[in-house]
């Protein structure tokens, strides 16, 4: 048992079914939308890969093995899923050489579906988000009151936490983020500690996020808090409530904020700053290292739209396709309605 409880509650009354995801690869289909499209000239060759069994760290070692090039001369926006079959585009830095041969790194679960020239090569983080298709299978339980509930996260959203594999295998992450923090002798690599001072940062937001959750206004507006436009990513601090603050919460055309930890004041006043402190006292270890490490204070959206919202249920199976922006998580929808 991890010693950082990450039971959060769900918003909507769920989950109303149990089932299986992932029994096999095709079960999981994530689509990577770059933030823009290559050019079609440059020194940079855009390659979009599917795969299949493989995960992202491998893919993008056989393409250095292969084209005879250095570590940071092949890049990619973001980390997929092994057990998946995924579409994502990685960049080779060519300097003015021939583009490689990439035969050797075809097979049945790899091709190369796409290949462009850019004028720069891809960047973390640099997506607009992932387009999923994903199937359920082997379901259990109350189907109308599965249904009704998609029909809530349709015009309601979830809740945007961040997805149990940001923490690791049993919250493994968080206790090297802890020794991180207290043990100057423990020194990971660059990488690595980018991945522990995430998850200490984002179990802060979902510690958050989880109690307004549970107290049901984690898509309400507090006194003293920062609302975010999902569209725009501009933030403006909510005094006085109005109406038509209200309506545009209810539309969803403006969302509650919840903290990223890091140096500075905290950025919400009022109700909301001392409810966030209130809950946070605990987990100073995690604050002061964040700050020490240089983090600055931040906002993240505490509600999620799940945009393009389909599905159909056939038997016993659910399929359902969606779009989720960058940074937010397919699981953080399938744990509002199944037990997996």
């Amino acid at each position: 048992m991890s010693a950082f409880p990450m039971q959060w509650p769900t918003a909507h009354g769920g989950p109303f079914i149990q089932g299986v995801i992932r029994q096999q690869p095709e079960d999981f289909h994530v689509t990577e939308i770059p933030r823009y499209e290559p050019e079609g000239e440059g020194d940079f060759l855009w390659l979009k890969i599917r795969k299949r069994n493989q995960n992202t760290d491998w893919i993008a070692q056989q393409l250095i093995k292969i084209a005879g090039i250095k570590n940071n001369d092949v890049q990619y926006a973001g980390k997929k899923d092994r057990n998946a079959v995924t579409e994502q585009w990685f960049s080779i830095h060519l300097h003015g050489q021939a583009e490689p041969d990439l035969q050797a790194l075809l097979s049945d679960d790899v091709q190369i579906l796409e290949s462009v020239r850019d004028r720069s090569g891809l960047r973390r983080g640099n997506l607009k988000g992932n387009d999923f298709t994903i199937c359920v299978r082997k379901l259990e339980g109350d189907i109308p009151a599965l249904e009704t509930v998609l029909e809530t996260i349709q015009q309601q959203g979830i809740p945007n936490y961040f997805g149990e594999q940001r923490f690791g295998h049993d919250g493994n992450n968080l206790l090297c983020a802890q020794q991180l923090f207290t043990d100057s002798s423990f020194r990971p690599a660059k990488n690595l500690r980018g991945i522990y001072l995430s998850a200490a940062r984002s179990y802060l937001f979902n510690k958050v996020l989880s109690y307004r959750v549970y107290h049901g206004h984690w898509n309400q507006a507090m006194d003293g808090e920062w609302l975010q436009s999902p569209a725009s990513k501009s933030r403006f601090i909510i005094g006085r409530m109005d109406d038509a603050t209200r309506a545009r919460i209810d539309k969803m055309e403006i969302n509650p904020t919840g903290p990223l930890w890091g140096k500075g004041q905290p950025e919400s006043k009022r109700e909301c700053l001392q409810m966030e402190q209130r809950l946070l006292n605990s987990l100073e270890t995690f604050r002061t290292g964040l700050e020490k490490a240089g983090l600055q204070q931040d906002r993240r959206s505490l509600r999620l739209r799940v945009e393009n919202l389909s599905w159909d249920i056939e038997g016993d199976v659910l399929q359902m396709t969606f779009f989720l922006p960058a940074g937010c998580y397919a699981t953080s929808l399938l744990r509002e309605i199944v037990c997996y």
